[in-house]
């Protein structure tokens, strides 16, 4: 997923005439010859984070949004990757996302220390704290003796609230 990015200057017609987009795979191939590229060719470098990027009309375009406009599709302010890889780009596993959705389909925190979304030490009481955010606010779900029980209640949690964006 990322932030919108103008592509006001990109039509459907002009990404057609430049690119071809294989939905199934999420593939994109030049679809004619250029200086620097062979019609056929796959397109798509890594922006360090392992969105594909493409180089059109001099600027840098993130290939997941490409393919909203190359569909037909209204391209929404955020795009987000269904299974959280940013290099699979195709069609199934693309929908716009609010920014809120977005977030609830991060996966877990690298500092994270209980192996658990959501959950977190509270030593004031000495147990797990199963937390969970909800129209941009923290709710708590609850206390929990391990932290694989308050992973369940956030897991439980997370499916009620954020439906198809949930991510435990």
């Amino acid at each position: 997923m990322t932030r919108a990015d103008s592509l006001s200057d990109i039509s459907r017609d002009y990404l057609r005439a430049t690119l071809n987009y294989n939905p199934s795979t999420g593939i994109f191939t030049w679809a004619r010859s250029s200086k620097s590229a062979q019609e056929g060719h796959p397109v798509g470098t890594d922006d360090g984070k392992r969105a594909l990027r493409v180089k059109l009309k001099g600027k840098p375009r993130f290939l997941h949004r490409l393919a909203f406009i190359w569909m037909g599709e209204r391209l929404p302010p955020l795009v987000d990757h269904k299974n959280g890889d940013p290099s699979d780009n195709r069609w199934c596993n693309l929908r716009a996302a609010t920014p809120s959705q977005n977030q609830w389909n991060r996966g877990i925190q690298k500092n994270n220390s209980s192996g658990f979304k959501g959950v977190s030490f509270a030593r004031e009481v000495g147990k797990w704290r199963a937390d969970i955010y909800f129209k941009n606010k923290r709710k708590t779900i609850g206390f929990f003796r391990c932290p694989t029980a308050a992973g369940v209640a956030y897991a439980k949690k997370a499916q009620e609230l954020h439906g198809d964006f949930a991510k435990f």
